[in-house]
């Protein structure tokens, strides 16, 4: 990775940090961490979904959607925190994508 890209990556990570997020594409998800809440029947323990491993086995986007509406729908809303990391690099590249083309029509 050159120093342009590590720079570009930097900035998309600062600018995701300001935006409230309530809802990820799947396709920008590189794992999902849950940790259950100190007191809870399963404190201290936590779970791991990682999509980026999972993919580079075959999973496609649909399979790992899935996975993850399994795994929400067995976590109660109230006991801990799930922790999205992303795909920055991707996030950054689409919306650059998408920015050039709106750019264009304009």
């Amino acid at each position: 990775m050159d120093d342009l890209e590590r720079k570009l990556i930097s900035d998309w990570d600062k600018i995701l940090d300001d935006v409230e997020k309530t809802q990820y594409p799947i396709e920008f998800v590189n794992s999902v961490t849950i940790s259950y809440a100190s007191d809870s029947i399963n404190s201290g323990k936590f779970q791991q979904i990682d999509f980026k491993s999972l993919r580079g086995i075959g999973y496609n986007e649909s399979m790992l959607s899935e996975i993850l509406d399994e795994t929400l729908e067995s976590f109660p809303d109230d006991d801990g925190i799930m922790e999205f990391k992303l795909d920055i690099k991707n996030i950054a590249i689409a919306a650059q994508l998408e920015t050039e083309s709106y750019l264009m029509e304009i």
